[in-house]
């Protein structure tokens, strides 16, 4: 999947600005060999700090791409130049003597073809040198930068490692300045741990790679939202073997529906009995932090047998009984609009009934709050969670519903 984040990071962890709230990443899930790829001077910080970054990152399971070859001449081997575009994410040590290296820059230009073609992140670690002096070549690192062009005498390639110096060094990233280099090395690591969306397979058997599942992460807090397909829920008889209860339909193929992420959606035909479960694994999301669970939905034209509540619950998988079922409303015609177009008044008067109502989002899909769950840290974030939504007591024929999936998102 892929994950872009760009411009500029400051020591005081500062999370980087983006042109968009949210980072998507609903396509199919690009087969990266490589977590992170490691570009250095190996003169400066091989035997130091990228060491101690390499144990801390591999570590944290986190599939790290080093070249322990000592750089020799100027050309990359193709591939090490495969290694660079299969990799998620490429983290850039910018140090004194990394502009005197043609090994460090001709990869560097590599990387920021990825970027541009495959939406590789970025990340330059300032290691003992300013943004600024990289950015305009000043300073030490400027220096060792003018040694090159010396040795080199060749205007275009300098121009070109030149204009990729500026650019990386528009990034985000972090500066180790004055600061403890320990505590600088895991808060990189968290940084990349972050953003990792799917470097941990939640199951194999559930979850084998391949499987449509949209992944977000917030611009500011960099938390991960997560939306399970239909097809990842658990349907009673929906499994495609009823189809005269439910029915998988092309999402692409229907006009009356709204654009969604992903190929199919399930269509309720006819049934008495409402059962869907979703699961989710903790150590996918985001560490320490507060999550809801939204059921996302639909209704066609002439949709029936929903004037009554279904009950929505959330189950961890150390509880015996889970949460309590809670009412809500999937009725789309109770209420249509959208949160913000609500008044304070219809708010205080909705929480008043006993369930909850529907809210039209603003790719059109329906949500409706289903609970709300915390994620432990990075050490003991296991175990499952459940959702749940079911009508098994007053027993209508329903009709007509439309599940596009269960989504995840930071509260």
């Amino acid at each position: 999947m892929v994950i872009t984040l760009t411009e500029r990071m400051t020591s005081s962890m500062a999370l980087p600005e983006t042109s968009s709230s949210f980072l998507d990443s609903s396509s199919s899930i690009r087969p990266w060999s490589h977590d992170v790829f490691l570009n250095f001077r190996g003169e400066d910080v091989r035997q130091t700090f990228v060491s101690h970054l390499y144990h801390g990152l591999d570590k944290r399971k986190i599939n790290t791409y080093i070249d322990n070859d000592l750089e020799r001449g100027e050309e990359i081997s193709a591939a090490l130049f495969k290694a660079i575009e299969e990799s998620r994410i490429s983290i850039v040590v910018l140090s004194k003597n990394y502009a005197e290296s043609r090994w460090c820059l001709n990869e560097l230009l590599k990387i920021l073809d990825c970027k541009q073609a495959v939406k590789q992140i970025v990340l330059p670690i300032f290691y003992g040198v300013d943004p600024s002096e990289v950015r305009h070549q000043r300073g030490n690192f400027g220096k060792s930068f003018d040694k090159l062009g010396d040795q080199l005498k060749d205007n275009v390639k300098m121009l070109k490692w030149k204009a990729a110096l500026e650019e990386v060094a528009n990034l985000s990233g972090f500066e180790l300045r004055n600061r403890n280099e320990a505590e600088f090395i895991h808060e990189i690591i968290q940084w990349v741990d972050s953003r990792i969306a799917y470097h941990t397979p939640l199951s194999a058997a559930k979850y084998p790679m391949g499987k449509e599942i949209s992944v977000q992460i917030d611009e500011l807090s960099g938390k991960k939202s997560l939306m399970l397909p239909a097809r990842e829920l658990t349907i009673q008889w929906g499994s495609g073997e009823t189809p005269e209860y439910w029915e998988w339909i092309p999402s692409t193929e229907s006009p009356v529906l709204p654009k969604s992420r992903f190929s199919e959606v399930a269509r309720l035909r006819k049934v008495y009995w409402l059962d869907i479960k979703g699961r989710i694994e903790k150590k996918i999301l985001s560490p320490k932090t507060k999550y809801g669970a939204y059921f996302i939905y639909s209704m066609v034209d002439g949709f029936y047998g929903f004037h009554n509540p279904v009950k929505v619950s959330i189950r961890l998988e150390n509880e015996v009984e889970g949460g309590d079922a809670i009412n809500a409303y999937l009725n789309p015609r109770l209420w249509s609009g959208t949160h913000e177009q609500r008044s304070n008044e219809e708010l205080l008067q909705i929480k008043r009934q006993d369930g909850r109502l529907p809210i039209r989002r603003e790719d059109m899909w329906m949500e409706i709050e289903m609970g709300e769950f915390f994620t432990g840290s990075h050490v003991d974030n296991r175990g499952e969670v459940e959702m749940c939504l079911k009508e098994v007591q007053v027993l209508h024929e329903k009709s007509g519903l439309v599940v596009h999936g269960i989504e995840l998102r930071p509260k």
